[in-house]
C-alpha cells in the first residue's frame, strides 16, 4: 500500500518538476510505469495529463493504444509511429503518454506477431532518436514488465494492485 502511494507520488513529482522547468531547455525524461490491471496506471496518466493541460505552453500527445496503430498496412505502422514522434520533436515542450504500451508492442511471453515486431522496432528507433532533439516527458505504462529491449527508460516505477479496502 505505502509503496504504491510512494511510487505514484514520485511519478507525479517527476512530472511536476518537468512542467516547472524552463520551456527552452532540451531534455527527455522517460518513465515506465508497470503494474497489474487495476493498479492505477491509467488514472496516474490522467492526472499527469491534467497537470500538463493546466500549464501554459505544454502540449499533450495521448494516442489510444493499440487502436490508433492496429489495422495499418505494411509500412503504415512505421509511418504512424514515426509521425507521432516527429510531432513530439517539433512541438517544443510536451508530454507523450503511451498507456498500455505492452498491448501495442507485445511482451516476452506473447507470440511475436508481424505488426507487433514492426511497431517494437519502430518505437525503439523513434525513442533512440528523440532524446537529443526535444523537451519532452514520455510516460508509458504496461501491465507486465517489458523485456531488456525496452530498458531504455530513465526510470521504472512498479505499482501494486490496491487491496480490497482501497478499491471500495
Amino acid at each position: 500500500h505505502n509503496l504504491r502511494i510512494l511510487e505514484a507520488k514520485t511519478v507525479l513529482d517527476t512530472a511536476k518538476a518537468f512542467f516547472e522547468s524552463p520551456p527552452q531547455s532540451k531534455s527527455l525524461a522517460s518513465l515506465l510505469v508497470v503494474g497489474p490491471p487495476g493498479s492505477g496506471k491509467t488514472h496516474l496518466c490522467t492526472q499527469v495529463e491534467a497537470m500538463a493541460k493546466s500549464c501554459n505552453q505544454v502540449q499533450v500527445f495521448r494516442p489510444k493504444l493499440p487502436v490508433d496503430f492496429m489495422g495499418a498496412s505494411v509500412g503504415d505502422v512505421e509511418y504512424l509511429m514515426g509521425s507521432l514522434f516527429e510531432a513530439v520533436s517539433a512541438s517544443g515542450k510536451c508530454v507523450l503518454i503511451l498507456d498500455d504500451l505492452d498491448l501495442l508492442l507485445g511482451t516476452e511471453d506473447s507470440p511475436a506477431a508481424s505488426t507487433e515486431l514492426r511497431l517494437r522496432v519502430s518505437f525503439l528507433s523513434c525513442l533512440d532518436h528523440l532524446s537529443a532533439r526535444c523537451n519532452a516527458l514520455l510516460i508509458c505504462t504496461a501491465s507486465t514488465p517489458m523485456d531488456d529491449d525496452l530498458a531504455r527508460f530513465h526510470k521504472t516505477f512498479l505499482l501494486q494492485a490496491p487491496d480490497r479496502e482501497q478499491r471500495v
